[in-house]
């Protein structure tokens, strides 16, 4: 994907998909990063989400389509915005964790 860089981890046949501020947007990120791996399956989304600046409306149908991906968990922080972080904890529960600096995750 053109002006964004993202790192793809296949961990036991499962993607981690880490992304600074997801610029192209999330769902298309996790989408190339199927694509071009031919793994199906999305262990963790880890990163900046780019979702402060849009709608809760908009948020809603970035949620329902990463559900629809069957990722299992997201590490999220950064320009995510604190409104979408809520709702990614309202929709998936226990497997949305806040980043700190200095975070250790351990998949």
């Amino acid at each position: 994907m053109e002006e964004e860089l993202s790192l793809i981890v296949n961990l036991r046949g499962e993607l981690i998909v880490v992304s600074g501020c997801s610029h192209r947007g999330v769902v298309n990120t996790v989408k190339y990063a199927m694509a071009v791996t031919g793994v199906p399956n999305v262990r963790a989304v880890i990163g900046g989400l780019h979702l402060m600046i849009f709608s809760e409306k908009r948020v809603a149908r970035t949620i329902e389509e990463l559900a629809k991906l069957e990722v299992k968990e997201f590490y999220i922080g950064h320009c995510t915005g604190e409104k979408a972080i809520k709702q990614f904890k309202s929709a998936f529960g226990e497997v949305v964790h806040r980043t700190k600096s200095g975070m250790v995750i351990t998949l």
